[in-house]
């Protein structure tokens, strides 16, 4: 009966804990204080105002990242993280009306995957939120507990980078096509310890067959080749995140298996 009672635990896809506007205010920060040297996020948080022992600084650090803000090299103890080349062209543009930082400002808005994700599926604008909702809850399997929290956060990252009005990107007018990113000089973050790579230069480096009908991609991201101790690395994550992929198969299977 007891486990029968207890809450399945329902895992949302990975986002940014705060909006754009707020990661380039953090950005802007980190810059004035540091530049563009590298320094430790406990040095960050100083900068952020935030304690540099509280759980909230990953988050901080995983949602800059996810926008494409910062750079990140290292993990754990030897994590470095500074300003990203997009990062430093959001801040420096101070030009009134820059067209080019708010072309800047929506790429870091899509920067996210899920947001991208979302984009893609809604290129003219978002729906209903009650038909938004049941979609994240169904097709992108969002917890139920914080997918309002993620629609509050997405609107107010596009409503900031004018995604549906500016008529860079959405505009009824012209293409509802993602905008071509391949030939924009876009960041190449490092791995995040929590996120997969938010950049649009994708590129698919191998297929595995691991069971009947299933098939595993290994999907690269970033301007820099791949390299052994990149693969290295990637075998080092998965080892490490072994038992949370494995919570994550279950909990889909029991969904599965319920519905």
């Amino acid at each position: 009966m007891e486990k029968n009672d207890k809450k399945k635990r329902v895992r949302s896809p990975n986002y940014p804990v705060f909006p754009v506007e707020k990661a380039i205010d953090l950005a802007n920060a980190l810059f004035k204080s540091q530049a563009r040297y590298q320094v430790s996020a406990e040095v960050a948080a100083k900068d952020w105002n935030i304690s540099p022992k509280s759980s909230y600084l990953s988050q901080h650090v995983a949602a800059m990242w996810s926008y494409g803000l910062i750079d990140i090299e290292g993990e754990k103890e030897s994590r470095k993280i500074k300003i990203s080349e997009l990062g430093f062209k959001i801040i420096i543009d101070t030009r009134p009306d820059s067209g080019d930082r708010k072309s800047l400002i929506a790429e870091a808005a899509l920067n996210p995957v899920i947001f991208r994700n979302i984009y893609e599926k809604y290129p003219s604008g978002f729906p209903s939120d009650h038909a938004l909702r049941y979609d994240l809850l169904t097709e992108y399997k969002f917890n139920p507990d914080t997918v309002d929290d993620f629609i509050k956060i997405m609107k107010q990252t596009f409503d900031f980078a004018n995604i549906y009005k500016s008529g860079i990107i959405g505009d009824k007018n012209k293409s509802t096509e993602v905008p071509d990113m391949q030939n924009k000089e876009l960041l190449s973050p490092s791995p995040s310890p929590s996120f997969p790579p938010p950049d649009f230069n994708e590129r698919m480096i191998a297929t595995y067959s691991i069971g009947r009908g299933l098939t595993a991609r290994i999907i690269i991201s970033g301007e820099s080749p791949t390299t052994r101790k990149s693969i290295d690395k990637l075998m080092t994550r998965l080892q490490e995140d072994k038992e949370d992929l494995i919570e994550s198969i279950v909990d889909e299977k029991n969904e599965s298996t319920q519905n």
